[in-house]
């Protein structure tokens, strides 16, 4: 639809400047300040209009990024781009069938957007697609995710998953809290600000103006979220909460217990702000160690690096395609050596 518009803008603004190359040509010749002024306007502004046909098929069809929440009109054509395949079960990822999963040790990824790979515009650049050619094909790897799951949803689709995993990877962000915080009637909520009025109608219609709308709230020391992070650590810094998501965390640890699974934990904090998270990403590693699974906790790991290197766009901070494949490396050469030493006896 959005092709017919841009075509239409164009189509409309060539007519334009024909029936005004028309008129200087024929109709008014004789030449004056004002006839000289006049064409150099219309000059100056059909420029513009064709300058703008040009970006607005640019950041349509050639310079599409997402951003956190998918809520900017770019960010959601980034969505209709690149989000997939989907898979029968629902899930981003290939279809797995049990003839590929027989023989295999199978890693189950348990996760939210991060494991989704929300900001990756090919699926197979996620860690999980990583660690899986990491492996080898002695293994196989899926990824169980959807954004904005918490271990509440996490628990409930590992098990109701076709096939029994072999290795049991978790994958936490800071905000998996946010069921355990609405339990106790405490509200997280993402509080991202969005156009109204007559702006959201131009950056409704517009992909190039919407880019540049977010690109001005970004030099006004915009972050998109802020208050919702505010929120979470607050949420971690309440013991009745944090009691709440520590039990959520524990049923997938007995889970594992219970069947036998090797569980491992790998923590993402904020990835623009390492620092000022890794309090929580601590505090979540040292649930896990008291519970005797590994855990990689990637605060420490990512810490003073540029923010730019570590995000997938200047406004998703989901995990750069560099990040996913560092993950990816780091748990294939975590889960090797868990299952040589399985092997090994201890």
């Amino acid at each position: 639809m959005h092709w017919l518009l841009i075509l239409a803008l164009f189509f409309a603004v060539t007519a334009c400047a024909g029936l005004s190359g028309f008129v200087f040509l024929r109709l008014w010749r004789t030449p004056s300040r004002t006839r000289r002024y006049t064409l150099n306007v219309l000059v100056m502004a059909f420029s513009m209009a064709y300058a703008f046909v040009a970006l607005e098929v640019f950041f349509y069809a050639v310079y599409v990024e997402s951003m956190n929440y998918a809520a900017t009109t770019g960010s959601q054509r980034w969505v209709d781009l690149y989000w997939h395949p989907i898979n029968s079960l629902g899930y981003r990822d290939a279809e797995l069938t049990r003839e590929q999963v027989e023989g295999k040790k199978l890693v189950v990824v348990l996760g939210d957007s991060f494991t989704a790979g929300h900001g990756c515009k090919d699926y197979r650049d996620r860690f999980p697609n990583v660690l899986g050619r990491e492996l080898g094909d002695d293994w196989a790897v899926a990824s169980v995710a959807m954004g904005g799951w918490g271990p509440v949803e996490q628990y409930e689709a590992v098990k109701s998953y076709p096939y029994p995993p072999g290795v049991l990877v978790l994958q936490y962000y800071i905000n998996d809290i946010h069921t355990a915080a609405e339990a106790h009637e405490f509200k997280v909520v993402h509080g991202l600000e969005l156009p109204e009025g007559w702006v959201k109608f131009v950056t409704d219609w517009s992909y190039c103006l919407d880019w540049f709308y977010w690109r001005y709230r970004m030099l006004r020391d915009y972050e998109p979220g802020r208050n919702y992070y505010r929120a979470l650590l607050e949420a971690f810094s309440k013991p009745e909460i944090w009691q709440t998501h520590a039990e959520e965390l524990q049923r997938i640890v007995d889970f594992a217990e219970r069947r036998e699974i090797p569980l491992l934990a790998v923590i993402f904090p904020k990835l623009v702000d390492i620092e000022g998270t890794a309090p929580i990403t601590a505090t979540v590693a040292r649930f896990f160690e008291e519970r005797d699974v590994p855990v990689i906790d990637l605060a420490p790991r990512l810490d003073g690096r540029r923010r730019s290197d570590l995000i997938a766009y200047p406004l998703d901070f989901h995990p750069s395609v560099a990040l996913h494949r560092e993950v990816g490396e780091l748990l294939a050469e975590t889960i090797r050596a868990m299952h040589e030493a399985a092997q090994n006896g201890h």
